[in-house]
């Protein structure tokens, strides 16, 4: 078995790695193209199925799972006023859109982590149904029942529809768009430049959507496309300078996080799935042309992170996964490849409910209870906290988490110093990215606990 560790090197530095057991994946799907399976007839599955799956299979993660730090994030953020959530918005790295949505469901519904998750349990519903409609455009209904519910059983469309976060409206607006083009909608130069609305990395997909249209618009549409799709660029270049050195920005191969997509959990036996996900790019060649959708947005960021700057990829490659399931989907009609689609997704369920969870910090609250308040010492974290404890929050001001508050939102979001009396419970994110360590030792503070939190974090808690 791998270490964390090694682990982590090889999903971000190895390449060679990737390249041999993508070519031994393409070596199997070779032979699935010359083995001659049995035709197979599909039975339509009922749309109201399909809707009914994509709402039950979340519902565990919404109900039990607390929310983990990005999500308070975006919590924490979207519950201030609309002036000071703009404030915030300078020293983060998304665009507006998703918090303004949010900002408004939580005035009407609460913050409650049941209410800020169903937003995006609904929009996974409408994306489903949204999936269907587009591959109705390629397929008989009958194929494109099938084709939605790959995209309904999917890890990553359980996952996302029950985190309250932007992926899952970067999905459904790429969908709707591809669906705009396919039946000619008259808005459809605005619905592709949208994508870019929910995260400025998605501005490939519209420019991918733009050439697959390119020849049923002029070129006043083309261009409108490409000034709207250009909204929050300038506002992405203002926040840039305020987070620095975030360990997701790391230049990775973007196949790591095309294939992280059929899995979302860390999880060592992702590493399996490669050679599978290789197979399916080579069969789905021979099923479709659409190749440049799928992978003209992974190349595409790849070619910007490795000449420009470093650019944050896992998330945003959610709707080139869903994009090859749907334009796969005739891989189901003959036995051999029907087997190979089954094994991968049965591969990638196991693996998301096998693998480690998003970071729960909640255990530490029990090392904190004689105390008087608490201090996190990264912004995430106390973001975290600022949502879960009922005690009063701190910080000690150093930005670590990856991430560097300004000083106006550090006031609007009260990121205060801990007073110097009373007696504080100190909470360290301890990872390979957090600095703070030698901070809190110096400190005086004594060790009272150490706990393990998923994603290769350690989380240590004092007293002082």
């Amino acid at each position: 078995m791998l270490s964390s560790n090694d682990y982590i090197q090889f999903l971000q530095t190895q390449d060679t790695n990737y390249a041999i057991l993508l070519l031994l994946g393409g070596l199997v799907a070779v032979q699935l193209m010359r083995w001659q399976g049995k035709q197979v007839t599909l039975p339509a599955v009922p749309i109201w199925f399909l809707i009914l799956i994509a709402f039950f299979l979340p519902l565990s993660r919404i109900l039990t799972e607390p929310l983990w730090y990005d999500e308070t994030f975006s919590v924490v953020t979207s519950r201030l006023s609309y002036e000071g959530l703009l404030t915030v918005l300078l020293s983060d790295v998304h665009t507006p859109t998703h918090y303004t949505l949010l900002h408004i469901w939580i005035h009407l519904f609460g913050d409650s982590q049941v209410a800020v998750r169903i937003l995006s349990l609904i929009t996974g519903l409408i994306t489903v149904f949204v999936s269907y409609r587009l591959a109705r455009t390629f397929y008989d209904e009958h194929l494109a029942s099938w084709s939605a519910l790959l995209v309904a059983v999917s890890p990553m469309l359980i996952h996302y529809s029950a985190e309250t976060r932007y992926p899952i409206f970067l999905l459904f607006s790429v969908l709707v768009a591809l669906l705009a083009i396919r039946e000619n909608w008259k808005i459809k130069s605005v619905l592709v430049a949208v994508p870019a609305w929910w995260h400025i990395t998605a501005i490939p997909y519209c420019l991918c959507l733009i050439w697959y249209d390119r020849h049923n618009t002029t070129l006043r549409q083309k261009m409108v496309t490409l000034l709207l799709s250009g909204v929050f660029v300038p506002l992405a270049l203002m926040q840039a300078g305020d987070v620095v050195n975030g360990f997701w920005l790391k230049l990775r191969f973007p196949l790591e996080h095309l294939i992280m997509n059929f899995a979302i959990r860390q999880n060592e036996g992702v590493i399996l799935l490669i050679p599978l996900i290789g197979a399916l790019t080579i069969l789905s060649f021979k099923y479709q042309r659409y190749v440049l959708l799928i992978w003209g947005v992974p190349m595409a960021i790849w070619i910007v992170s490795a000449l420009i700057v470093p650019v944050y990829l896992f998330r945003t490659l959610m709707a080139s996964v869903v994009l090859m399931l749907i334009f796969s989907t005739p891989l189901l009609l003959r036995r051999n490849t029907m087997a190979f689609i089954i094994v991968l997704m049965l591969s990638s369920y196991v693996m998301y409910f096998t693998g480690t969870p998003q970071v729960r910090f909640l255990d530490a609250l029990d090392y904190c209870q004689d105390t008087d308040y608490i201090v996190p010492t990264a912004t995430g974290i106390t973001m975290y906290f600022l949502y879960h404890s009922d005690k009063p929050v701190y910080t000690y001001g150093i930005n670590t988490n990856s991430q560097f508050l300004n000083e106006p939102s550090k006031k609007v979001l009260q990121f205060t110093r801990p007073p110097s009396t009373g007696v504080g419970c100190y909470i360290m994110q301890k990872n390979d990215e957090t600095q703070a360590s030698e901070l809190i030792f110096t400190a005086g503070k004594r060790n009272v606990a150490s706990l393990w939190a998923g994603q290769f974090t350690t989380l240590e808690v004092f007293h002082g």
